[in-house]
C-alpha cells in the first residue's frame, strides 16, 4: 500500500515539476545550467535494508534532491555531485532484534517494528556519458538527521496499533560508502532537457547500528531527474 502511494506520488511530483519547468528556468536556468554545468531536480523510490540481519525486510520510502554534473573539457567525463536532502536508510521486521513495545492489548494478531532514518546524502560520481546511457561511481557521505522506531499492530479486533519513538540514540549519524550509478535519457535525442530514469546502488562502510556490528546499509535508488535549463538551450533544442 505504501508503495502504492509512493508511486502516486511520484507521477504527480513529476507532472507539477514538469509543468512548472518554464517557472523554473525564468528564475533560476541561466545560473544554474551552462555549457560548463547541467542541474536538475531528482526524485526517487528506494528500498534499503541492512546487511547482516537475516531476519529484516527491506523498507520502502521516497528521497528528494537535485543533482549537478560538470563537463571535463569537451569529452564524455563528468564530475557528479548529488545532493539529497531526504535520503532514507533503514529496514522492517525487526522484532528478533528490538524489544516489542508495551502494549496493554494480549489481542495482538500482527506486529512489526521498523526503523526508518532519514539522511543528507552526497554521492560524488566520476561519470562517461554515451548518447543514451550514463554510468557512474564514486564515494557517498551520509549524514543522519533523524531516525525512528516505529511499532506497527494489528488487534484480533481489527484495529491498528502506531507508536513511534526516537531512535538516534541507536544509529550512528555519519556513515561513507560507495556508490554507483546507470542512468538513460526518456528523449535521447535531447538530452539536456529530457527526464533523466536512473537506478543507483549505495553500500556503506561504517556500520549504523550501535547493537550490531556489520549491519551497514544498503540502499537502491529508482530516480527520475528534470533539468533546469537555461534559456538558450530551449531555444537550440
Amino acid at each position: 500500500m505504501k508503495l502504492r502511494s509512493i508511486l502516486i506520488g511520484l507521477m504527480l511530483f513529476t507532472t507539477i515539476i514538469v509543468k512548472s519547468q518554464a517557472f523554473w528556468i525564468l528564475i533560476l536556468g541561466d545560473k544554474i545550467s551552462n555549457d560548463f554545468m547541467e542541474s536538475g531536480i531528482n526524485f526517487s523510490i528506494s528500498r534499503s535494508n541492512y546487511s547482516d540481519l537475516d531476519r529484516s525486510n527491506a523498507m520502502y520510502s521516497w528521497a528528494l534532491g537535485g543533482f549537478m554534473d560538470f563537463k571535463i573539457k569537451d569529452g564524455p567525463w563528468n564530475i557528479a555531485l548529488d545532493m539529497t536532502f531526504k535520503s532514507p536508510t533503514g529496514a522492517s521486521n525487526l522484532n528478533n532484534y528490538y524489544n516489542h513495545y508495551p502494549i496493554i492489548d494480549t489481542g495482538i494478531v500482527t506486529d512489526n517494528i521498523k526503523l526508518e532514518g532519514v539522511n543528507f546524502a552526497i554521492p560524488i560520481y566520476l561519470k562517461y556519458k554515451t548518447k543514451y546511457v550514463n554510468f557512474g561511481i564514486g564515494p557517498q557521505f551520509n549524514f543522519l538527521y533523524k531516525a525512528s522506531f516505529k511499532y506497527e499492530a494489528e488487534t484480533t479486533d481489527n484495529f491498528d496499533v502506531r507508536v513511534t519513538n526516537n531512535a538516534k540514540n541507536f544509529v550512528k549519524m555519519f556513515d561513507v560508502g560507495i556508490s554507483g550509478v546507470i542512468e538513460t535519457y526518456l528523449f535521447p535525442n535531447k538530452p539536456e532537457t529530457s527526464l533523466r530514469i536512473g537506478l543507483r546502488y549505495y553500500y556503506g562502510f561504517i556500520s549504523q547500528l550501535k547493537d550490531y556490528p556489520g549491519a551497514n546499509s544498503s540502499v537502491f535508488l529508482l530516480s527520475f531527474g528534470i533539468p533546469i535549463v537555461g534559456k538558450k538551450t530551449m531555444t537550440e533544442e
